[in-house]
């Protein structure tokens, strides 16, 4: 690496972002691996490894996605439904797999719900046939909701699952849930109420 020293005023400064732009990826991954370095001297308790590992994989076809849920589904293995949340993408669930969605939301073989319910909501799975398990979950904590404590993650989720939903059915059942009085339904209410959603 060649230094270079060059003099100009302040104002005309180059800002960070403009000079890394310009570095290659093997120039900015090079600079990273030099500070993880020195992080790692400075740090005696942090040891030279990842955290996590972290592996790429390939997109596959909707049909081996729907393969995937549905082998989940029809032999009730929790093991399989969690593979096929572990690793789902955002294009990868459409309408073809919303009834074993739907199947996987009624399903008591499992601890996935909240998961499930968060995927409707994140991935904007927008589809009434999801509204009745979700207020099923909503409604049935110890069916469930087993695992939810006082804030009951689960169900300000479906809560959220609902209100991505937004169709009348979505928003009749949430009338009816924010009806019970919960803290937290209303908590999750007046949040979009204030942000005018």
């Amino acid at each position: 690496m060649e230094k270079v020293v060059k003099i100009g005023k302040l104002k005309e400064q180059e800002s960070d972002f403009q000079y890394w732009k310009k570095k290659t990826p093997q120039e900015r991954l090079a600079a990273l691996e030099v500070l993880r370095q020195q992080y790692m001297q400075f740090r005696k308790d942090v040891h030279p490894r990842l955290q996590r590992v972290y592996s790429v994989i390939s997109c596959r076809s909707l049909d081996y996605k729907r393969k995937k849920i549905e082998k989940a589904v029809r032999s009730e293995s929790e093991q399989e439904l969690k593979k096929v949340l572990d690793f789902r993408h955002k294009e990868d669930f459409g309408p073809d797999e919303y009834d074993l969605i739907k199947e996987a939301l009624f399903g008591t073989w499992h601890s996935q719900h909240e998961d499930l319910v968060n995927m409707i909501y994140l991935e904007n799975l927008m589809d009434d046939r999801f509204v009745e398990p979700i207020v099923a979950i909503a409604l049935n904590k110890e069916v469930y909701r087993r695992y939810d404590d006082e804030l009951e993650s689960t169900l300000r989720k479906c809560v959220h699952a609902l209100k991505a939903i937004n169709s009348e059915k979505s928003n009749q059942a949430l009338e009816k849930l924010e009806k019970l009085g919960n803290d937290n339904i209303r908590t999750v209410m007046e949040m979009y109420r204030k942000n005018g959603i």
